[in-house]
């Protein structure tokens, strides 16, 4: 699977970002980051949402999950 990549955006800027890839079949792995500073609430449960959505994950069997914070 080629990697997935996801952006959360308000008022142009990016507030959070995602990768997601498929290391083995049923396993998802991602990696989670939010911009430095002040991240308004929900915006890091909207990317959090946008991941679970995709159909690669939703069809896993375990979710590997690292955040980081700048």
């Amino acid at each position: 699977m080629t990697p997935r990549h996801i952006e959360i955006r308000h008022g142009g800027q990016v507030v959070a970002t995602a990768e997601v890839t498929m290391p083995a079949a049923g396993t998802a792995r991602t990696s989670l980051r939010a911009a430095a500073g002040h991240v308004a609430p929900g915006w890091r449960t909207e990317l959090v949402d946008a991941v679970m959505d995709l159909p690669e994950v939703l069809g896993s069997w375990r979710a590997h999950r690292r955040a980081v914070r700048d």
